[in-house]
């Protein structure tokens, strides 16, 4: 956003559109507003009647960005092919490599596990976030085992990343789950040695073996500020996982 914040009052990105519309507080300081707005995996029609109000409400020179996977979504709501820009998914060579690297941790692909690796490819459909996720869950496991996750996987139809997330995160052991929770909801964007501390605080554990896990399996990630970040889509799934009351055994 700091490219982008020149000339803008405010620089938004949103996840949740339907939470953005029943928030006063939200609108009533985006009101009269120049501002610069992602908003981001877009995948219901009534999300983007949501925008379509929320935009009336902005200010003359404002800029709207909105993230889709499903490109027909918004041709039906008559978003016309000037303004939209079809970012292009991995190839088949990329896709090999990230998938030889997360899963095998090689370039050199055994026989035995290509049919994995291109059913990987198929479902993913070359999206590099998929791609990463499904990889990293994948990494050291036997073909019986890639076999069993793949079968989860496919039966999630409409390749929803949070619920392929869901996928890594049941398979994590319950402690990681539950540093993995709270990471996502107090400690974002801390500095790793913070963190480790915090989490070692609480659980009375040294956290450093299940934090690597986590950044195996794609989960969290350490930026080059030392900071530990997660995808916007693992924020959202923690989130929605946290609202719900199997989340409870954990604490």
């Amino acid at each position: 956003f700091h490219h982008a914040d020149k000339g803008f009052d405010h620089c938004l990105l949103f996840y949740d559109v339907g939470g953005i519309s029943n928030q006063s507080g939200i609108l009533s300081i985006l009101h009269g507003k120049r501002v610069f707005i992602i908003f981001q995996d877009i995948k219901h029609f009534k999300q983007l009647e949501d925008i379509r109000e929320l935009t009336k409400q902005l200010g003359s020179g404002s800029k709207v960005i909105i993230t889709a996977q499903d490109k027909h979504l918004l041709d039906r709501y008559g978003i016309g092919f000037e303004s939209i820009c079809e970012i292009k998914g991995f190839s088949d060579s990329e896709a090999d490599r990230l998938l030889e690297f997360k899963v095998l941790n090689s370039a050199t692909v055994s026989p035995k596990y290509v049919n994995i690796l291109n059913r990987i490819k198929s479902y993913a459909l070359g999206h590099p976030w998929t791609l990463e996720v499904i990889g990293s869950n994948l990494s050291g496991k036997s073909i019986e085992e890639c076999e069993s996750a793949l079968l989860k996987y496919e039966s999630i139809t409409d390749r929803d990343i949070q619920k392929i997330l869901e996928v890594s995160f049941i398979a994590l052991e319950k402690c990681q789950q539950q540093m993995l929770i709270h990471i996502a909801l107090y400690l974002k964007d801390q500095k790793l040695v913070d963190v480790e501390a915090e989490l070692c605080n609480k659980y009375k554990v040294c956290p450093r073996l299940d934090i690597r896990v986590l950044l195996d399996k794609s989960l969290i990630k350490i930026n080059h500020h030392g900071q530990v970040t997660l995808h916007t889509s693992t924020q959202e799934m923690i989130k929605d996982k946290a609202s719900r009351f199997e989340v409870r055994i954990f604490w």
